[in-house]
Formats: C-alpha cells, sequence, structure tokens
C-alpha cells in the first residue's frame, strides 16, 4: 500500500512519522513502531510511503487507522501537529480482473484451484446488465458466463498483501 504526503501549506514539515494500527486481520509489517521520514518536506514537496501489511483473510473488508505526526517550522519556532486518517481496505482491494476462456474458467471451476466462492441474491432497480457492470468494475471481476440473470464471475488475487500466519509477534 503506498500513501503520499504532500505540504500543501507554508511551512516545512520535519520529523514526521506514520503508524497504522494494528487489527485483528492486519498488521504493520515493520522493525519499528512508525516510519519515519527522514528528510524534511517543503511547501509543495511530495513523498511516498510504502506500507507492507500482513493479512489473516483477505475476504474481510475493514478500516486501518492512522497517526501522522510532524514538526512544522515557522519563523518564530516551531509546532507539533498530528493527522489521524483512516484507509478503507476493501477485500476487492487485492483482486485483478483476468481475461479467461470459457474452457479455462470450467477447468478453474472443475479442477479445485477455487480459493473462494459465493453466490448473493438481491433485488435491485437496475438492469440486470447494467448491475453487472456496476459489480464486476468495482469488484475487480470479469464475467464469463451469463444465463437468465445469473451471471459466473472470476477474479484473481494480487500478491500486495502477506499471509498474516507467516509473520510472528517478533516482526510485527
Amino acid at each position: 500500500m503506498r500513501l503520499e504526503l504532500a505540504v500543501v501549506g507554508s511551512r516545512q514539515l520535519k520529523k514526521i512519522e506514520a503508524n497504522i494500527v494494528d487489527t485483528l486481520n492486519a498488521r504493520m509489517v515493520r522493525s519499528e513502531p512508525g516510519f519515519v521520514i527522514p528528510t524534511p518536506l517543503s511547501p509543495g514537496e511530495a513523498t511516498e510511503l510504502q506500507l507492507h501489511l500482513a493479512v489473516a483473510s483477505k475476504t474481510v473488508s475493514q478500516i486501518l487507522r492512522g497517526t501522522i505526526s510532524y514538526v512544522a517550522e515557522e519563523n518564530d519556532g516551531s509546532v507539533a501537529g498530528k493527522l489521524d486518517f483512516k484507509l478503507p481496505l476493501r477485500s476487492t482491494d487485492s483482486l485483478v480482473a483476468s481475461a479467461i476462456a470459457k474452457n479455462e474458467f470450467s477447468q478453474l471451476l472443475t479442477g479445485g484451484k477455487v480459493d473462494y466462492s459465493a453466490s448473493v441474491q438481491f433485488v435491485s432497480e437496475c438492469s440486470f446488465h447494467d448491475l453487472l457492470i456496476k459489480i464486476t468494475s468495482s469488484g475487480h471481476l470479469s464475467g464469463k458466463s451469463s444465463v437468465l440473470r445469473k451471471c459466473s464471475v472470476v477474479s484473481f488475487c494480487k500478491r500486495t498483501y502477506l499471509p498474516l500466519e507467516r509473520y510472528n509477534n517478533d516482526y510485527l
């Protein structure tokens, strides 16, 4: 996960530290409690912070909470500041829509290589076609077959999250 930090005000920021609170499902992979940005940021400058997460289940959406603390330089001194933030971590964030042939899709289903499947039914005022477009685009899914207002969709998992069980508390 990437966080971009940009200084939009007129003060230089230094001693910038970001921290995200661990949850039962997601933990930051880190050697120290927070991530420190070593160089000060002047007005108009930006930097990117790479955050690595260990996730127990990619099928659970959640909100990660964190804090960015900093010292803002002024002409007559400096002022400490803190910014609290929330990051939505949706279960679909680790999915990638993938083009797959119909026969490959059938082999995937019959070969026992499906890690997660679900079925859902609901009433909507949208047409089936419009609803399917919304679901596949927001969920990073590819539609494979559609018969009588039913559709099979597929997606593959990106390797952006590390499995939580691979890490013990010594490294988190």
